[in-house]
């Protein structure tokens, strides 16, 4: 399921996010690098033949990128969008939600502008 939720992640955000699953490391390859960070959590218990998968995803600017604050929070906001619109599913779910509005912006030691979001895919 992460692999297909990765994949729903990069047809929204495009070539700018450089995917991370687990918590990201900062490296001299990626410092000036847009990154979002996918970590899996516990889903709800299976109901018949219902799953659930919960995922957060953190979105990162560069390093040193304080004034990217509002374009990250803008890429938190199209993901959100997308789970309305249900525009484009991951294969295999029935449907993709989010759990919340987007917690940020925030600032990281290295000043990288980000944003935390939480959904949830149905299977």
């Amino acid at each position: 399921m992460v692999v297909e939720f990765q994949e729903w992640l990069s047809a929204l955000l495009g070539t700018k996010y450089t995917p991370w699953v687990g918590p990201w490391v900062d490296t001299a390859k990626n410092k000036d690098k847009f990154l979002v960070s996918i970590q899996q959590n516990p889903g709800g218990a299976t109901i018949v033949d219902l799953q659930r998968a919960n995922y957060k995803v953190i979105l990162l600017g560069p390093q040193n990128g304080r004034d990217k604050q509002l374009e990250v929070m803008g890429d938190a906001q199209t993901l959100i969008n997308a789970t309305i619109e249900r525009a484009i599913i991951p294969c295999g779910a029935a449907h993709v939600r989010s759990l919340g509005a987007a917690m940020g912006p925030g600032l990281t030691e290295e000043d990288r502008a980000w944003a935390q979001l939480n959904f949830e895919l149905i299977f």
